[in-house]
Parts: C-alpha cells; structure tokens; sequence
C-alpha cells in the first residue's frame, strides 16, 4: 500500500523510543587533544561559537595530526609535516574529502595561533587538495533511491515518528540537522508551510504536500504526548530529555529502518574501515531532489526549497508563490 493511499493513516501508534542526548561540552582525555593551553583555548574559543558536532570534528582532526606529530605540538608544526600528514593519510585511503576537512581544520588552528597569539605559524596557502587523487570508493552512496525504496522506508516502521522522519526528510529535502532543530511554531499546518534553519543558520521555508496532513495531526494530537517530555518540550521530534534529537540518532532511525526494509547495503568502504552506506538522511534529500526534477518542478524551484542558493534573491526572481505552487502542482513523491 503506497503513502498516498494510506495517507500515513495506518500506521501504528507511537511507543516511547527515546533518542540519544545532544552532545555535551567537550570532555578532554589527557591523551588527546589539547595537549597545551593555546589548544584548548582555541576549542573554547570554538565552542563558544560553532555546534558541538563542527567542535567535535575540529578536536578529530587536530588529535589525529597531533597523534602524527608525536612529540611536536601543533603550534610547532612545519608546512612539510602538514604535508606529510597528509600525504600519509592519502596512504592509508583516505578520502579526498577527509583529506580537505583535515587541511581546514588544521589551517584554521594555526590561522588562530597566529592571528590571536602572535604565534608564527605556516599559512598552508598553497597545500592543493585537488593534487590528491580520489579514491575510487568516493562518490559511492550518493545516488538516489528509486520511489519504490522510499516507499519501502515510509511503510516499514512501527512507529508513527519514525515514519515522520522518514517522510520529513524526503518530502522536505531536509537534512538531518534541519529536521531535529524543527519545532513547533516552526509548522504552519494551514499553509503547509514549515521554516527551516539549517546549514550556516541560514532560515527557509519549504512546503509540504496534503497527503502528510492527517499523519501531522494525529502526531501532535495524539502520539506526541506519549512522550514524557512533551509537554516541556518546544521540538517537533523532541527527545525523553525534552530536548532535541541528536542528528546521531537520525541516522540511526534511517539506518535501521533501511536494514528492516531490505534496501540498506553497504556500497564501499573507507580506508579506516568503516562501511559507506547506501541508505542516509542525505540519501532521502537527493532522492527529493532527483524524484522533483522528473515530475516536472523547475530546477530553480528544487534549488531554493533545498536552501542551496540565497533566498532573497531567489525569492526576488522567482516568486515565492511560484515555487510552492509547482511545488504542489507537479511533485508526485512517492
């Protein structure tokens, strides 16, 4: 039975499933970085103004380079240690694109030391990414579900919230940490409209088809309070805690319900090891993506309920009444 028949109607109540708590504030092992006090000074300096994920992953990236330093600290570092850095990483089968967000994170640190300490430090201006080949794995897991998977996705879970996830990040092209920062006010059921903040903070707001009206509704009006946190908790999705779901347990919704659906399968793999996969919550977004093309929606169109190019100006060209309204018109789903 497909979603528009169902209308998402049928599918069974809501348990209680917690989600994983957001991230806290880093917690420093003595083995790890920082090591020194311009290291953590420029982590706080970090926390005080990135998400506790982009952190995370500027702690990932200087721990390891500090790990192939050994006695050497980063501030101390050469342009050629960078380099050979690198270079082992390239070894070793990394991706191009961990190579890049290792360079970034990397050349950010030492711009710090230099720019807020007076430290003298290598401007790695002219380290190339692009003179490091990709891997043939690269690229793997990026292609979009056909509308039978997704439908397989929207009909297998138990629980009406997982189906919402799972229809929220398709029908809306959302990415993951867009669709645990909705709340409630974020909703204009009458419209059928909802505002989204996502990469960068930047605000838009994206329709959504009728056809999720009545699985909305019965969510807020009746699953939704099964939760013990809802009633204190301003999120769409909210957590047993109240807050939001951490984007670490969207993938595991997805991914477990890939698994149970029989359309998960690993497509490659990274030089650490670690398994690509084939169905993710970006997977979903390109599937929105590829599936709103064929059904006629203006690419322009895609573009801008997607959130890849400034609203305004795609606004001042376009309409918005005019985005929504082929939006609404042309886009079947699935």
């Amino acid at each position: 039975m497909s979603l528009a028949q169902t209308d998402l109607q049928d599918f069974s109540s809501e348990k209680n499933r917690s989600g994983k708590k957001d991230e806290e504030s880093l917690s420093y092992d003595k083995d790890e970085v920082p090591r020194t006090k311009l290291q953590k000074e420029y982590l706080l300096d970090c926390e005080a103004r990135l998400s506790s994920r982009t952190v995370e992953n500027y702690k990932a990236s200087l721990n390891e380079f500090q790990n192939f330093l050994c006695d050497k600290t980063i501030e101390e570092a050469s342009k050629l240690d960078v380099r050979k850095f690198l270079n082992e990483l390239k070894k070793n089968g990394r991706a191009r694109s961990t190579i890049s967000l290792r360079l970034s994170d990397i050349r950010s640190f030492l711009d710090y030391a230099r720019e807020c300490h007076d430290v003298e430090t290598p401007t790695l201006r002219r380290i190339n990414v692009g003179n490091y080949p990709k891997s043939k794995w690269e690229g793997s897991g990026r292609d979009p579900l056909t509308r039978g998977e997704v439908r397989k996705l929207i009909e297998t879970p138990e629980t009406l919230r997982n189906t919402l996830i799972i229809a929220f990040l398709y029908y809306l092209g959302l990415r993951a940490g867009g669709l645990v920062r909705l709340k409630l006010e974020d909703l204009k059921r009458k419209d059928r409209l909802v505002d989204v903040v996502e990469k960068g903070d930047k605000p838009r707001t994206v329709p959504y088809p009728n056809r999720l009206d009545r699985p909305i509704n019965r969510w807020l009006r009746e699953e939704r309070k099964g939760y013990a946190s809802s009633e204190r908790s301003s999120y769409f999705f909210p957590s047993k805690h109240g807050d939001r779901l951490s984007t670490n347990s969207v993938y595991d919704i997805v991914h477990n319900i890939a698994v149970e659906a029989g359309v998960q399968e690993a497509v490659g793999e990274k030089g650490n090891g670690d398994k690509i996969y084939k169905v993710k919550p970006h997977v979903l977004r390109h599937s929105f993506a590829t599936h709103a093309l064929e059904d006629g929606v203006p690419l322009k169109h895609i573009e801008q309920i997607m959130g890849h190019e400034d609203v305004k100006t795609t606004m001042g060209y376009t309409g918005k009444s005019g985005v929504f309204d082929t939006y609404r018109e042309n886009f079947k789903g699935v």
